[in-house]
């Protein structure tokens, strides 16, 4: 923590600050402890396999799902303890960012759960009479969620120095793009999981593991295949450049430029 800027601390600590007002502050009187707990142990499990992207400066999960699959089966303040068990991820990673981790999806799932309410959605497994019209404050909530992940994210970022405001030409719209859209691709997962919930119970934990786990694999096969492209590319221009020296670094550039 110390190694931080002083910003980045005080932007810390007051994100772990409003989670942990949330999570110690809430009402769980109708909440489903078993519910909660086994949903929790889905979201740990699903952030733990998560995906790196963009050349290991970024990683993406299937966490998402669980987290949205939690606004519906246990409400805002289920969603944030939800979130917040992120803490206990499978992985190294130091205590600064297991907690911020985990107050960041605290914090997403807590207003994901607010707007999915306020639009009409009821806490609890959605019964048939709630189809098709849950669609549409789940959707609401999908979008809540990522845009209160990117921000959170974006601001902690901001603090670190790692980015400023730029010329909306020079941002790097692809894996940005390829982060959120497979993020909210993730989400609506969530009330597939909500659904069999009232069906299978807590089995639905071990029915929805297996397609999570085949969504990992099929975005690693992306990665790879995308690692192998740019391998490719650079073997063609260190040929073309070892014939002339005078364009040497050129070739990189232009494909560089053109990612």
């Amino acid at each position: 923590m110390r190694s931080l800027p002083l910003a980045a601390r005080l932007y810390v600590g007051l994100v772990a600050l409003s989670a942990a007002v949330i999570v110690l502050l809430g009402r769980y009187d109708e909440i489903d402890p078993a519910t909660l707990i086994l949903v929790a142990i889905l979201f740990v499990i699903a952030e733990s396999i998560s995906t790196m992207v963009d050349s290991g400066k970024a990683g993406i999960s299937p966490s998402s799902s669980a987290s949205l699959a939690a606004v519906v089966l246990v409400g805002p303040v289920g969603a944030a303890v939800v979130g917040f068990s992120s803490c206990l991820i499978f992985r190294r990673q130091s205590i600064v960012k297991r907690v911020f981790n985990g107050a960041q999806f605290a914090l997403a799932g807590y207003l994901a759960g607010k707007v999915f309410l306020l639009l009409g959605g009821g806490i609890g497994v959605p019964e048939r009479g709630d189809f098709p019209w849950i669609v549409l404050p789940f959707t609401a909530a999908i979008l809540a969620h990522t845009v209160v992940n990117a921000a959170l994210v974006a601001g902690l970022m901001w603090c670190l120095g790692v980015v400023r405001i730029q010329r909306p030409h020079k941002i790097r719209w692809r894996p940005l793009a390829t982060l959120e859209l497979s993020s909210i691709g993730y989400g609506t997962l969530g009330l597939f999981i909500a659904a069999i919930w009232g069906v299978v119970g807590p089995f639905a934990v071990l029915l929805v593991l297996l397609p999570l786990f085949i969504a990992r694999w099929t975005f690693d096969q992306y990665i790879a295949e995308q690692r192998a492209h740019d391998a490719t590319l650079a073997t063609l221009c260190q040929a073309v450049e070892t014939k002339d020296y005078y364009t040497r670094g050129h070739c990189m550039r232009v494909s560089k430029a053109s990612g």
